[in-house]
């Protein structure tokens, strides 16, 4: 079956410098991608309210890829998990072209009962930009 595949590029050096990592597969399940606002409500000495917007204006949530049904002898593990071990600050490029950047922190693997070398991965990626 061919899989969707997002570009992956490694960030080198300091600053905005990029280079070309290969691809990982697209996820297979609905993928939510989340900002939230860091401004703060505060009651003021009058009774009403008062916003503080601090430095940081936003946050990006951790994001949950699932990608399904992936064999044992893919190397779609082994890269994720070598991205894991080595906190790689990734740019991905997705089918759109729309960018995200950040780094993996999880990996869970699901052993699909019946099937002999085939498996879910439920993977998170915290997203800095």
């Amino acid at each position: 079956m061919a899989r969707t595949q997002w570009l992956t590029h490694t960030q080198t050096g300091s600053g905005n410098n990029w280079e070309v990592d290969g691809f990982i597969y697209a996820p297979n399940e609905s993928l939510e991608k989340n900002k939230v606002s860091t401004l703060t409500q505060v009651k003021i000495v009058d009774g009403s309210y008062s916003y503080v917007s601090p430095e940081v204006k936003f946050n990006y949530e951790p994001i949950t890829m699932t990608f399904l049904a992936i064999e044992a002898s893919d190397e779609f593990t082994s890269t994720i998990n070598d991205y894991i071990d080595n906190q790689t600050y990734l740019k991905i490029v997705d089918h759109l072209g729309g960018e995200m950047e950040g780094i993996f922190t999880s990996i869970k693997e699901v052993w699909l009962s019946g099937l002999v070398d085939c498996y879910d991965y439920q993977v998170t990626f915290m997203r800095i930009a």
